[in-house]
């Protein structure tokens, strides 16, 4: 009901009239008290009207207001969705091979800005690494994947206190991308958190949250849960400014290249060269995913559903609470599904547990018959056919993912449990945990309270497989072999200590680290896997890995299963050792030693010769010094 000026007027004046018993010849609207009174009034008024507004901007199902719908959905535990930038997959194709040129490849630089003739907007190709190269031949062609937008940077300055927070905000049409966004204190990552709860003791971590008044908000935290930016720290936000819908595109138009041009120019050899005239941009799939942001009477139906519980229900919830411990280098979690693998043992299991049943039926004949040699030679097969299926349960425990059960892969940080040892010489048994550590974690998983009843935890071990490295240095003229080596070893322990990548091992990772070595000029490497790390993979693995390398050369740490229903999970649980400790398809022998002697003919897990040679493969690699 509006409570509207007259009608207090003329309830006031009515009860004046009757306290004084005036008739309105002497009260009128012009006289001193009556206009006092109206000022009052018009104060009274006032007061209920901003007391109604702020009842109705504390109720999201009424507020009207973008601050008071954002600012309620956010109290949920809900952060409104920015909307996205459109994505997709693209072909650059090589339609020209340039005549008079000294370089084999052409160089396309990281975030390349492709723009569309067509949706009017400007994409960039995303690369895992700062370049990457087409080679110089008809018919070569490089795919990657393409996103709306542009880059852009915003900084600002901390002032050394607890629970700084920032806003970050952009003009125009455009917005920030809900997914890339990353956060830099001082030119270092900071990861992004839910919520204060889900940071560790001075973690380097941060929460980004959608802006109630645009952009985004970005929350730092108090020491004990988060760290504090130091005072005067430069922080810098990265985000990729998309249009949504603008930028979706078919895969029918955008695979005519004559509607992309590319912005950005490449190199060949040291010359900066105009792509357009060698490069063809033909799309793979559609661009799709382009929406935009989250429309405020959608934030206020789904809102109230937002949950902050904090149960361990997901893959986010475990990792969290897992992390939060500060013990592991290496976190992931999966549900189980029925899984080939699986029923195959549980049929040989059951085939087996008949065989035995029937040889059981054997035993009682002959001790009914008092044949002492069918006796013994029953129990013999009762006892081999005993031992092997232990090892088929054994190996279903191991193996098995059952649907109802959330899988733990777990690495502990390796760091923290050296002490006098290094990479190369601790035991194995340092890079798994314990059984008593397994019970202790999913003890403590019980005991807070968070998982949910009806499913299972189980930590899933690594499997290990072995490798050995090879390394070919060319060294700058004067430098110490010794230093050398040294330096590489300390590079490849730090590396492998610290490696949280989960999909493989590139060579050029150990090419990079060796190069930044003083007194390289230049180097090569390949890796050498043990023939037993095959047993890791599945067969439709095998056919693209052996030893445990992949045909390029890298170390390949996922393996791939096939479920009851056809589908294919991969599972990413294999932990690589440099250790050697085996013998190569080739046939050497890689011995536990950190450094081979290679003078002696005595390869270890590191092996390093100073000397310009072919690294394919390790029967090769040592052929300059006649030691093959």
């Amino acid at each position: 009901m509006k409570v509207r000026f007259k009608e207090m007027w003329s309830d006031v004046r009515t009860y004046m009239s009757n306290l004084y018993n005036e008739h309105g010849q002497v009260f009128t609207p012009a006289s001193p008290f009556a206009q006092i009174l109206q000022t009052i009034l018009h104060v009274g008024r006032m007061v209920l009207y901003y007391v109604e507004d702020s009842i109705t901007e504390l109720n999201i199902s009424t507020a009207s207001r973008p601050s008071s719908i954002y600012g309620l959905a956010s109290l949920t535990g809900h952060s409104a969705f920015r909307g996205s930038a459109s994505r997709g997959r693209i072909r650059l194709l090589l339609k020209e091979v340039p005549a008079n040129t000294a370089s084999g490849e052409v160089l396309i630089p990281n975030l390349m800005q492709v723009y569309s003739n067509v949706t009017g907007v400007s994409y960039i190709v995303l690369i895992p690494a700062e370049q990457a190269s087409i080679p110089l031949r008809n018919g070569a062609f490089l795919d990657v994947d393409l996103v709306q937008g542009s880059i852009e940077y915003q900084q600002g300055t901390s002032d050394g206190g607890a629970l700084q927070s920032y806003n970050f905000s952009t003009k125009g049409t455009a917005f920030m991308d809900e997914y890339l966004v990353r956060v830099f204190v001082n030119g270092e990552l900071y990861q992004n958190r839910s919520s204060l709860l889900d940071m560790g003791r001075d973690e380097k971590s941060c929460i980004v949250r959608t802006g109630m008044l645009g952009g985004v908000d970005v929350f730092f935290g108090n020491g004990d849960n988060g760290a504090i930016p130091p005072k005067g720290a430069s922080i810098m936000i990265e985000y990729l400014l998309a249009n949504g819908t603008m930028g979706n595109l078919s895969k029918t138009i955008g695979s005519n290249p004559q509607n992309w041009t590319i912005k950005t120019e490449g190199l060949m050899g040291r010359e900066e060269v105009d792509l357009n005239k060698y490069i063809s941009v033909v799309a793979l799939t559609d661009m799709t995913l382009g929406e935009a942001p989250e429309d405020l009477a959608l934030t206020k139906v789904i809102a109230p559903h937002s949950s902050r519980s904090m149960v361990l229900a997901n893959k986010t919830n475990y990792e969290y609470f897992l992390r939060r411990l500060n013990m592991f280098s290496i976190v992931d979690v999966f549900r189980g599904d029925n899984t080939n693998e699986d029923e195959a043992i549980k049929r040989e299991i059951n085939a087996l547990q008949k065989n035995i049943d029937i040889h059981k039926s054997y035993l009682v004949d002959a001790e009914q018959s008092n044949s002492v040699a069918k006796i013994e030679e029953e129990k013999e097969e009762l006892r081999k056919m005993g031992v092997r299926m232990r090892g088929l349960q054994q190996r279903l425990f191991n193996t098995q993912l059952d649907d109802n059960t959330i899988y733990l892969f777990l690495v502990p940080d390796i760091k923290k449990r050296l002490g006098a040892y290094t990479y190369f010489t601790a035991p194995e048994s340092m890079f798994t945990l314990s059984e008593d550590e397994q019970q202790s974690i999913l003890d403590l998983i019980e005991e807070s309270g968070q998982r949910v009843i009806t499913i299972e935890n189980k930590i899933l071990q690594p499997r290990i497989a072995k490798f050995a490295i090879n390394i070919s240095v060319r060294k700058w003229e004067g430098s110490s072999e010794e230093a050398i080596r040294d330096g590489i070893m300390s590079s490849l322990s730090n590396y492998f200590l610290e490696m949280t990548r989960r999909d493989r091992v590139p060579q050029s990772d150990i090419v990079r680290l060796c190069e930044d070595i003083d007194g390289v000029d230049s180097v090569r490497v390949s890796f050498v896997g043990d023939p037993r790390n095959n047993a890791l993979y599945s067969s439709e693995d095998l056919m693209t890995i052996k030893d445990g390398l992949d045909s390029d050369g890298d170390i390949v740490l996922s393996r791939s299963i096939e479920t009851t229903l056809g589908g294919k999970i991969v599972v990413r649980d294999i932990l690589p050792l440099i250790k050697g400790g085996f013998t190569s398809s080739n046939g050497f022998t890689y011995t536990n030693n950190a450094v081979g002697d290679i003078a002696k003919k005595i390869y270890g897990a590191v092996n390093i010769t100073f000397h310009q040679g072919e690294s394919s493969s390790d029967n090769k690699f040592f052929r300059t010094r006649s030691i093959v």
